[in-house]
């Protein structure tokens, strides 16, 4: 169940930043796509100096969490999008 939970928060928090990420490229997927692109590549790397895979996403989820609050934050909830 611990796991499950992380895996919940990083996909909630991982939202947040990548829906940031696609508003400010003014609509563009490619900084997203890379946005993400780079986390799978961080937890492969990750995985691979430690000699094991990675299987506890804590740290991620948190870390992710804590990048999702400071946007939410900064961006006053707004993610970047500006309305015409």
């Amino acid at each position: 169940m611990g796991q499950l939970a992380a895996y919940l928060l990083l996909v909630v928090a991982l939202s947040i930043v990548l829906s940031w990420v696609f508003n400010t490229s003014e609509g563009s997927s490619a900084p997203a796509i890379l946005a993400h692109n780079s986390l799978n590549w961080g937890l492969l790397f990750a995985g691979n100096m430690l000699g094991d895979p990675v299987d506890n996403t804590w740290p991620a989820a948190l870390t992710m969490a804590a990048l999702a609050a400071v946007t939410l934050g900064l961006t006053r909830g707004r993610l970047g999008h500006v309305t015409a």
